[in-house]
């Protein structure tokens, strides 16, 4: 995988986890039955501001209109926010909580928050449930994620 692999437009770009966003709540939800939750189509750009080789991407759902963030607070909480994605590809000051590095491992990608150093995306092994970030890898979370090219 290369920074040239991720598309550098707001255009539906994957499917992140299958993940399915209920804006009432604001969380992410992960469905490991495809066939009961449609995908959340998800929007990915690459951080311009940022080393390359790091693979810097800030991830949006809507077209690009709403984009995954983290807390500016001590302890990260992942959020949703009513941002759009090209802002956030234009501006650097402003994108850094909003941008994970991606790494690959095998057929699978992590994504680590910028803001947060070691603290990486990961939800549970069972359905339905959301989003959230951790640092403990490799244990009861997952946080190897799918993204599909569509």
């Amino acid at each position: 995988m290369s920074i040239s692999d991720i598309p550098a437009n707001a255009a539906d770009a994957g499917v992140l986890a299958q993940a399915n966003v209920p804006r009432d709540q604001e969380e992410l939800r992960l469905s490991r039955d495809s066939c009961s939750v449609f995908p959340e189509k998800t929007s990915v750009v690459p951080n311009q501001f940022m080393d390359p080789s790091h693979f810097p991407i800030v991830m949006g759902i809507d077209g690009g209109l709403c984009c995954l963030s983290c807390s500016t607070s001590a302890q990260p909480t992942l959020m949703l926010e009513d941002k759009k994605i090209m802002d956030l590809y234009q501006n650097s000051w402003e994108a850094e909580r909003f941008t994970f590095t991606c790494s690959a491992s095998s057929s699978t990608l992590r994504f680590e928050l910028v803001a947060f150093p070691g603290w990486y995306l990961s939800t549970s092994p069972r359905n339905d449930q959301p989003l959230w970030v951790t640092y403990h890898l490799g244990e009861a979370e997952i946080t190897n994620f799918y993204f599909k090219k569509v």
